[in-house]
């Protein structure tokens, strides 16, 4: 066996024990779901079951730290808390997190109507902008039907992206109640994962007429967006913290399976290069 050779063998066994082991996950909460998990029991318990080792915070956790000495504490940051303003009491906010990606660090997401001014500079400083303040994405045709969903803002998508590398291979509607965002055109690097059907519209639901200058209109409206950096770091932004929960995870919509595959593609369990039974 050659000296190359052998470096080759070690970067695929090295690559593939860094999957097998699981990452470091860390997942924010708001301060009330983090005393009682059951929101989003489904898809942590999903996340534990592939063997990510995973540590829970919120806004007041005073023991989180993104990085010591310069060394990363996590491969992975969850942020499922939209109105979440710092990462914990040592008040890091967007540029933390920009620090993080540019470390290698994945980043997945979670927004709503209540997405947090730091959450949209993070997002902005990465190519995708959340849709005004007091915006929801609504659809007068494609709603579930909920009674008491007044403004048709609970609605279903099936314009996934043809990646099945990032979404997998969805059968069901994706279920979708949040804020729009739109991913800027001339960012290579940014992808629209799950777009609005074409009779579905983000504007602010108690404002008449429609402001058609400032809304956001059918498959132009992304509803969850994701990032490949150069350095290979993953970020992915959802404008539905509800994608993730319980009600809708394991019901007759398909998010289960949809959240469960861009996950895996925000950690790069899928779509990562490994080397396997080089020879040279």
């Amino acid at each position: 066996m050659t000296r190359i050779h052998q470096r080759l063998v070690l970067v695929a066994w090295l690559l593939l024990a860094v999957v097998a082991q699981g990452s470091r996950v860390a997942i924010f909460l708001d301060e009330r779901e983090s005393a009682d998990l059951n929101s989003f029991g489904s898809y942590i318990s999903h996340l534990q079951a592939r063997g990510h080792h995973l540590a829970i915070f919120n806004q007041a956790s005073s023991n989180f730290t993104l990085a010591k000495y310069g060394v990363r504490q996590y491969d992975n940051v969850v942020i499922l808390a939209p109105s979440l303003k710092t990462l914990g009491t040592n008040s890091l906010q967007q540029d933390a997190l920009l620090s993080f990606v540019e470390q290698g660090g994945n980043v997945l997401v979670a927004g709503s109507m209540q997405v947090s001014t730091m959450l949209r500079q993070f997002a902005a400083a990465l190519g995708v902008q959340f849709d005004k303040k007091g915006t929801v994405v609504m659809d007068h045709v494609r709603h579930v039907g909920d009674k008491t969903d007044i403004y048709h803002s609970h609605l279903t998508s099936r314009q996934w992206t043809q990646f099945p590398l990032v979404v997998g291979r969805p059968s069901k509607p994706i279920f979708f109640n949040g804020v729009g965002m739109s991913v800027d055109p001339s960012n290579v690097l940014a992808l629209t994962v799950l777009a609005a059907e074409p009779t579905s519209y983000s504007a602010s639901p108690t404002k008449r007429p429609i402001d058609r200058a400032s809304s956001n209109f059918g498959t132009n409206v992304s509803l969850v967006a994701a990032i490949q950096a150069r350095n290979n770091a993953r970020v992915v932004f959802s404008g539905s913290v509800d994608l993730f929960k319980d009600a809708y995870y394991s019901s007759s919509y398909g998010n289960g399976d949809f959240v469960e595959a861009v996950t895996k593609w925000t950690f790069g369990e899928r779509g990562v290069l490994r080397v396997t039974n080089v020879r040279h």
